[in-house]
This record gives structure tokens, C-alpha cells and sequence, in this order.
């Protein structure tokens, strides 16, 4: 539940000021994490990861743990603040994970509740906000996210007024979710700091987007 998050948050990010220069166990434990795959007796890999996806530990590994449960278990909490910060220490501490989560072909159950808080950032704590930013910021400067999400097709949720679309390709649906979140900025929220991390996102995608549909182009 939120408090064992919190309880791990608090164990990863404490800092001894007697001894600033002593190692943290516990960030060092999240840090060195690594996957745990399925049992070659079982099903083969999830359909929803790629060959890009490491799989180096081994059963009697005890620094080593199922990304794929960690994943399922982040996507199903990810409405909680805590979760989104457990996934931005993640992303930013353990390779591992980062590799293996911007391998998935399911990002989009990810993505679109963290787009949601972002087409809603009025809403939201800018904690909240300001952690969704970094964690895109992360994950569209990955060419492997960009592989991953350039193949998902979906139609516009119902939380996205502007237009429904019946078929999206989910790296232009973050852009248009970006250039909403600037102009609601823009509008009433006036924060620097959104803008400017909005448009890194949008910049790391730009490279990569081609045919867009006249929408997103006007």
C-alpha cells in the first residue's frame, strides 16, 4: 500500500549528515535490481516485452526481482503520487528497469493516466506534475521508448475534449497532449518550469514523427 512505498521512499532518498559520504544501502540495493524472467518451463517471454528487455539474473539471484509484477503493480497504483515517485526513482536509478520498461509494447496503459494528470495539470499538485514531466522528460529521450510506443495505435480517451480520433499513433497523441498542457500553461498556470519541460519532451519526440494527421499539424 502507499505506506511500504513510502517507507521505501523515505529508506532510498535518506541522507546521514553525520556521515555525508556513506553509501545508502538501500538506493544502492534499488539500483542494482535486476530481472527476474519466467521460468523457460513456462510461456516464453510476454507477448507485451521485446527482445530489448534484459534478462541477466537468475533464480537464486536475491538482488533480483520480476520487473514484469513491478511494472503491472506501477500501472494498476499509478493514479497514487507515491507510485509516480517509486517510477521516477527507477527510471533514474536502475538501468535495468529503464531498459526493460522502454522495451514494452503496452507502454500506452502506462502512458495515457500520466498524459491524463498532465492534460489536467491545474488539477493536480505540482509534485505530481512536476515528477510526470521529469519521468517524460526520461523516457522520450530513450530511442527505445520511441520504437516501442511508434507501433501503438489508440483512439483518443474520453478525458481528451478537444477532438476524438479514431485511430492516433500513440507518439502523436503525446504531442498533442504536450501542446494542450502549453497552452493551458500559457492560459492561467504560467509555470517556467512545465513549459519548458513540456517542450523538451515535444523536442525529443520531433525527430522521430512523421505523417501527422492535419489535426495535430494545425
Amino acid at each position: 500500500g502507499d505506506f511500504a512505498i513510502f517507507a521505501v521512499l523515505l529508506l532510498v532518498n535518506f541522507e546521514n549528515d553525520r556521515y555525508p559520504s556513506a553509501t545508502n544501502p538501500y538506493r544502492q540495493y534499488f539500483a542494482n535490481l535486476s530481472h527476474l524472467p519466467r521460468p523457460s518451463s513456462s510461456s516464453s517471454s510476454s507477448s507485451a516485452e521485446t527482445s530489448a528487455a534484459p534478462s541477466t539474473a537468475t533464480a537464486g539471484d536475491a538482488n533480483s526481482i520480476s520487473f514484469t509484477k513491478l511494472y503491472q503493480t506501477i500501472v494498476a497504483r499509478i493514479a497514487d503520487d507515491s507510485t509516480v515517485v517509486l517510477l521516477y526513482m527507477l527510471l533514474q536509478n536502475n538501468q535495468s528497469f529503464h531498459s526493460f520498461l522502454a522495451s514494452r509494447a503496452d507502454l500506452d496503459a502506462l502512458l495515457l493516466p500520466l498524459l491524463a494528470t498532465l492534460y489536467r495539470a491545474h488539477e493536480f499538485t505540482r509534485v505530481r506534475v512536476y515528477t510526470i514531466l521529469i519521468i517524460m522528460s526520461i523516457l522520450t529521450f530513450d530511442e527505445h521508448f520511441i520504437q516501442s510506443i511508434s507501433g501503438v495505435v489508440i483512439s483518443t480517451p474520453a478525458w481528451f475534449k478537444e477532438k476524438y480520433l479514431r485511430a492516433v499513433p500513440l507518439p502523436e497523441f503525446v504531442i498533442l497532449v504536450l501542446m494542450r498542457t502549453i497552452q493551458l500553461n500559457l492560459k492561467g498556470i504560467r509555470d517556467a518550469y512545465l513549459h519548458d519541460n513540456c517542450l523538451a519532451s515535444m523536442c525529443n519526440l520531433a525527430t522521430q514523427l512523421t505523417g501527422l494527421s492535419l489535426y495535430t499539424s494545425k
